[in-house]
């Protein structure tokens, strides 16, 4: 979940890569006032060392859908 003291104007879920178990990211678009806002993901990414492109890539799905 994510809280905010200020509005929320959109949200999106992403599909991230994954090796243990699948894995979702929830974006918030938050308006700060005077027509500025910002992106804010929150998720989890899988452990161990086996998962390292998959960290990186799930990394990559966030950033691309931020800009």
């Amino acid at each position: 979940a994510i809280l905010s003291a200020h509005p929320i104007t959109a949200q999106t879920a992403l599909d991230l890569a994954y090796v243990l178990f699948p894995r979702r990211a929830l974006g918030v678009e938050i308006s700060l006032g005077d027509g500025e806002s910002v992106w804010f993901y929150a998720t989890h990414f899988d452990v161990g060392s086996d998962a390292a492109a998959s960290r990186l890539e799930s990394a990559e799905t966030i950033l691309t859908s931020a800009s």
